[in-house]
């Protein structure tokens, strides 16, 4: 694994985004950048989505604690790269669910 794939979503993933229930979009870009996507499109200091990712990779099997905090870890450094703080709480508490289906989080992000 290059240096810079640590810092890419899994592959074969979807990231979806969610607000108040509606989809605000779907996404399969294995770099895809939060801030960029969220941040700059709603033209705001703070925002609170769902994020939520699925992944066909047969290297993520299940969403097991260490699949879930690699995602949580990335997110934190994706938004906190350009200057944004988040909050991060996990949507379901079914760990061990194949990564197949959608696991979802909640974003509370904010300018710093």
């Amino acid at each position: 694994m290059a240096v810079q794939d640590k810092y890419f979503w899994p592959p074969k993933c979807t990231l979806s985004f969610y607000r108040r229930g509606a989809a605000l979009g779907s996404f399969t870009n294995r770099r895809l950048d939060l801030s960029d996507t969220l941040m700059l499109q709603h033209d705001a200091n703070q925002l609170t989505v769902e994020f939520g990712l699925v992944t066909e990779s047969r290297r993520w099997l299940c969403w097991d604690e260490k699949n879930l905090a690699k995602i949580e870890d990335l997110i934190r450094y994706d938004l906190g790269f350009d200057g944004y703080a988040v909050t991060i709480r996990r949507c379901a508490a079914n760990i061990g669910m194949p990564c197949d289906e959608e696991f979802r989080w909640k974003l509370w992000i904010r300018l710093r």
